[in-house]
């Protein structure tokens, strides 16, 4: 999920400037930003986790044995194992954020959803409101009619026949 020069510009406008500013942003937050739906959303910030890696978990303070639990962790032997370990932690890392980005796209289909459902609500009011008004228009141009319909019928001896004499 490749960023443009457009798109970086309208994150940058929504205060999300790096990758891990987008990393961390809500997916709420992303919906904000012009031409990021609920699909693309939780894309664009699973790419941004993965392409800044793991946070680095703090170091925890050694315990008074520490040096005889660290003496029965085995390490790898070879270079091949130590990459295999860490293959494996990153797969679980990535599963763990697939999930969560996979829950985060749900929700946001969700308030896609729910935001399109109230756009189709004012809509139809507002078609409503148009109906109203036009028969209103309708009713104004028909009474109009009948004036001028009674005031030929009259002779033209109605309100605007009454013309000075000079």
């Amino acid at each position: 999920a490749g960023i443009g020069p457009a798109m970086a510009e309208r994150l940058k406008a929504n205060g999300i400037d790096s990758a891990e500013a987008l990393a961390k942003a809500a997916l709420d937050a992303l919906l904000e930003v012009s031409g990021i739906g609920p699909s693309t959303a939780p894309r664009l910030k699973a790419a941004a986790e993965a392409a800044i890696g793991p946070e680095p978990a703090p170091a925890p303070e050694p315990a008074p044995d520490a040096e005889a639990e660290a003496e029965a962790i085995p390490e790898p032997e070879t270079e091949a194992e130590a990459e295999a370990e860490t293959a494996g932690k990153a797969k679980k890392k990535s599963a763990k954020s697939k999930k969560k980005a996979k829950g985060e796209k749900k929700k946001a289909e969700k308030k896609a959803a729910k935001k399109k459902a109230a756009k189709k609500e004012e809509k139809k009011e507002e078609k409503k409101e148009e109906k109203k008004a036009e028969k209103k228009a309708e009713k104004k141009a028909e009474k109009k009619a009948e004036k001028k319909k009674a005031a030929k019928a009259d002779g033209g001896k109605g309100k605007k026949s009454k013309k000075k004499k000079k």
